[in-house]
C-alpha cells in the first residue's frame, strides 16, 4: 500500500491481519489443514487471469491476486475508518509499522522467527525436561528391575530355606533310626567277636580230645594185652558176679588199687562200710533213729574174735541201702510235689510273663504315640517361629527336640530335652540359644518363640499374651523394636498383648500399642489411685464412632 491508501486500508485490513490467503485450486486443501487451529481465517484468492481493479492495493505475490477480496471490502466500506457501515464497524488506523507489504511481511517473519526462537526455546526446555523424565523413568525402570530381581532372589531364597528345613526335618527324623542302626551294628560286632572265640575255643577242644582220644586208644590196647597175660578163667572162677559187672569194676580200678591184695581190699571195704554207715547214723545220733537190725549187727561185729567185722559188711551195706530206699522214695515223693508246685508257679509265671510282655507292648505303643505327638507338637511350634522370625526381621530359626531314651522304669520321668536355635544371617546354619549374643536379641527370639508356642496350640482361637516387666534389659532404640514387634505380631495374627512397663518405655508404648493405660498413684498413704490416662489410636473412623456411642450411653442426659 502507497501512504494514501495506509490510513484507509489499514482500518479494512485490520480484522484479517491474520487471514491466510490461498489460490482458488487450494482453497479446499486449505480448509482442511486450517481445521485444526480453529478460529483461524482463510481468504478466497481470485484467478490468476482476474486484473486488480484500480485504487486497489497490489498484492506482494503476482500469483496470488486479491483484487475481488479488495474490492468486497471497498464496496462495504464507508467514509474514513468506517469499515462497515450497516453493522457499525469502525477500525483505527495509524499503526507504527505497515500492515500489509513488504515491510510488514518482514515484520511478521520476524515476528514468526521471535515466536520460533521462543518455541525453540521452550522445545529445548521440553527436551531437557522430558530427557529428565526419561532419566527419572530409567531409574524407576531401574528400580523396577532391582525389584523384580530381588522377588526373584527372594523367591530362591524362601525356596531354599523350605528346602533346608526339609533336609533338617529329614535329618531329624532319621538320627533316632541311624541311632538304632548303629546300636545294632555294635551288637552284630561283638555277637560275632564272641562266636569266633567259641569257634576258636571249639576247635582247639576238638584238636586236644582227637588227642586224648589217641592216648586213650594206646592205654586200651595195652590193658588188652595186659588182660591176655593174667589167667582170666581163674579170676572169673573166683567173682562171685557177673563177667559184665567184673569188666566195669575193673575198668574203675586204678592203678594202685588194682595191685591191691585181698587183705587190703578187706581193710578199704570195712573202712568204706564205716563211713558210709556214719555218713547215714552220725556218732551221737539218738538209738531210736537206727533201725534194729542195724544194732544187732552192730553189737555182732564188735566181737572180732569171731571174724563177723568183715563178713557181715554185706548187711550193713543192705541195712544202709535200704534206709537210702526209704529215704529216696520219700524224697521222690516230696520231688514230685515239689515239681507239681514248680509247675504250677510255673504256669502263673508265664501267665505273669505274657501280662508283662503285653503291658510292655501297650505301654511301648503308648510311648511311640506320645513320642510322635509330641515331636509333632514341637515342630508345629519350629515352624512357626520360623515363619515368625522371617516375617519380623530375623533370619528364620527351629527346634532341636532330638527324641531321648525311655526310661526302663515306666515311673520314672521321660525328660525331654528342647533347644531353640535361630540363623544368625542370611545363608548360615542355625545355632543354639546358649550362642553368646546380646539380650536384646535374646528378648525378641523368646517373644516370637513364646508366640509362637501359643500359636501352635491356639487352633484358630483369640490368645492373649501378658508379659511383665516389658524391655527391662533393653536400650533405648532396642526397646521401641520390642514394643513394634509386639503390637506387629498382636496386630497380625491376632494376639491381644498385655504389658507392664517401667515408666521410661511410656513414649515407646504411646507410639507403637493401639491402646495405652497408665494407673497412677501420687503415695501409699493415698487408698485410691489417681485417675489413669488412657490414650488410644485408631485407624477406622467408625468403629471410634461406635465406642464414643456406647462410652456416652451411660451418662445421664443433661437437664434443661
Amino acid at each position: 500500500m502507497t501512504e494514501q491508501q495506509r490510513p484507509a486500508w489499514e482500518a479494512r485490513l485490520l480484522p484479517y491481519r491474520h487471514a491466510v490467503a490461498v489460490a482458488h485450486q487450494q482453497a479446499r486443501d486449505a480448509v482442511e489443514l486450517l481445521a485444526v487451529l480453529p478460529g483461524s481465517l482463510l481468504v478466497e484468492a481470485d484467478p490468476p487471469d482476474h486484473a486488480p481493479d484500480q485504487g486497489l492495493p497490489v498484492a506482494a505475490d503476482p500469483d496470488l491476486p486479491v483484487s475481488r477480496f479488495l474490492a468486497a471490502l471497498a464496496e462495504r466500506a464507508g467514509a474514513d475508518e468506517h469499515i462497515d457501515p450497516v453493522a457499525g464497524v469502525h477500525g483505527i488506523a495509524g499503526l507504527p509499522e505497515a500492515l500489509t507489504g513488504r515491510a510488514g511481511r518482514i515484520r511478521a517473519a520476524q515476528d514468526q522467527v521471535e515466536a520460533a526462537i521462543d518455541d525453540d526455546k521452550e522445545a529445548d526446555e521440553g527436551i531437557s525436561e522430558a530427557k529428565r523424565l526419561k532419566n527419572r523413568a530409567d531409574a524407576h525402570l531401574r528400580g523396577a528391575n532391582a525389584e523384580a530381581e530381588a522377588t526373584v532372589v527372594r523367591k530362591k531364597v524362601t525356596a531354599l530355606r523350605n528346602r533346608n528345613a526339609t533336609i533338617e526335618r529329614e535329618l531329624s527324623e532319621l538320627a533316632g533310626p541311624l541311632r538304632k542302626a548303629k546300636i545294632g551294628y555294635e551288637a552284630a560286632l561283638g555277637e560275632k567277636a564272641a562266636r569266633t572265640q567259641q569257634i576258636e575255643a571249639a576247635t582247639t577242644s576238638l584238636t586236644n580230645l582227637k588227642k586224648e582220644l589217641e592216648q586213650n586208644r594206646g592205654q586200651w590196647r595195652a590193658l588188652l594185652q595186659l588182660r591176655t597175660d593174667i589167667d582170666l578163667p581163674r579170676l572169673h572162677a573166683q567173682w562171685t558176679g557177673t563177667v559184665e559187672s567184673a569188666e566195669q569194676h575193673l575198668l574203675t580200678l586204678d592203678e594202685s588199687e588194682a595191685l591191691r591184695s585181698a587183705a587190703e581190699w578187706d581193710e578199704v571195704c570195712a573202712r568204706l562200710a564205716n563211713e558210709v554207715r556214719a555218713t547215714c547214723f552220725p556218732p551221737g545220733d539218738p538209738e531210736q533213729n537206727r533201725p534194729e537190725e542195724l544194732r544187732v549187727v552192730d553189737e555182732q561185729r564188735a566181737d572180732r574174735r569171731s571174724g563177723a567185722y568183715v563178713r557181715m559188711i554185706p548187711d550193713v551195706l543192705r541195712i544202709v541201702g535200704n534206709f537210702l530206699t526209704d529215704h529216696e522214695r520219700v524224697d521222690r515223693e516230696n520231688a514230685a510235689q515239689i515239681q507239681q508246685e514248680r509247675q504250677a508257679k510255673t504256669i502263673t509265671l508265664t501267665g505273669a510273663k505274657a501280662a508283662l510282655e503285653e503291658a510292655m507292648r501297650t505301654s511301648e505303643a503308648l510311648r511311640s504315640t506320645t513320642a510322635k505327638a509330641i515331636k509333632a507338637k514341637l515342630r508345629q511350634v519350629s515352624d512357626e517361629f520360623d515363619r515368625l522370625d522371617q516375617n519380623y526381621g530375623g533370619y528364620g530359626g527351629n527346634l532341636d527336640f532330638p527324641e531321648p531314651e525311655a526310661p526302663a522304669d515306666p515311673e520314672k520321668p521321660w525328660q525331654w530335652t528342647i533347644t531353640p536355635r535361630w540363623r544368625r544371617g542370611e545363608g548360615k546354619p542355625p545355632s543354639s540359644y546358649r550362642l553368646r549374643g546380646n539380650t536384646a536379641q535374646m528378648d525378641d527370639k523368646a517373644v516370637k518363640l513364646v508366640c509362637a508356642a501359643a500359636l501352635a496350640g491356639a487352633q484358630d482361637r483369640p490368645l492373649l499374651l501378658v508379659l511383665d516387666e516389658l524391655g527391662r534389659n533393653l536400650g533405648a532404640a532396642h526397646r521401641r523394636d520390642a514394643v513394634a514387634l509386639f503390637e506387629n505380631i498382636g496386630r497380625d495374627r491376632a494376639i491381644s498383648v498385655v504389658g507392664a512397663l517401667q515408666d521410661d518405655m511410656e513414649r515407646y508404648a504411646i507410639g507403637a500399642f493401639s491402646l495405652y493405660i497408665k494407673l497412677r498413684r501420687s503415695s501409699d498413704v493415698m487408698p485410691y489411685n489417681q485417675a489413669p490416662v488412657v490414650i488410644g489410636s485408631e485407624a477406622d473412623a467408625a468403629r471410634v464412632q461406635l465406642l464414643s456411642d456406647w462410652m456416652t450411653s451411660f451418662r445421664p442426659e443433661p437437664h434443661t
